[in-house]
């Protein structure tokens, strides 16, 4: 309940009554004059990768085999989908840079939010292809409509093939 002078709200007066804010009421027409339009462009990062043509105008739909067509892997039902591991980072170590770490040193470390991905997308002049392209995978997505976590967090990380002992912690 907003009180006289608790914050910068303007909703109640000095008397305690509340007071009305009028708005302009506009019409879905003016609005939809000075919206922005939407316009396919040349370069759209839409590949398909299959040899037949995906909109032959036919009277039945062209099989994609749940997507092994497009994306190389299938999915035929949503439990596979939302399972389905995301890139989220990489971290490569060179050689002389792995020389100036003691044992116990920390080389890679990332967050591990429920919410999702923590992305860094660069910047216009250096964007991180990696997080732009892969963004949040559909676990992320699907569960962003909950409030509250509760569950766990699963991640596969994978380790180069060489002998070695690695610690997670």
């Amino acid at each position: 309940y907003p009180y006289w002078n608790d914050d910068a709200d303007p909703f109640v007066n000095q008397k305690g009554d509340w007071i009305f804010l009028e708005t302009k009421v506009t019409t879905l027409e003016s609005q939809l004059e000075d919206a922005m339009l939407a316009v396919h462009q040349i370069g759209d990062n839409r590949f398909v990768g299959c040899s037949d043509s995906l909109l032959n105008p036919t009277t039945s739909v062209p099989s994609t085999s749940h997507g092994s067509y497009q994306f190389g892997e299938s999915f035929n039902d949503l439990k596979d989908y939302t399972r389905r591991y995301q890139p989220y980072a990489v971290a490569s170590i060179s050689k002389a840079t792995y020389k100036k770490f003691s044992p116990g040193d920390v080389m890679f470390r990332f967050p591990v939010l429920p919410q999702g991905l923590d992305l860094e997308v660069g910047t216009s002049e250096s964007p991180s292809l990696l997080a732009n392209f892969g963004r949040d995978g559909p676990i992320p997505l699907l569960l962003s409509g909950y409030r509250y976590f509760r569950g766990s967090v699963r991640f596969r990380i994978l380790f180069p093939d060489n002998q070695g002992t690695f610690f997670v912690q």
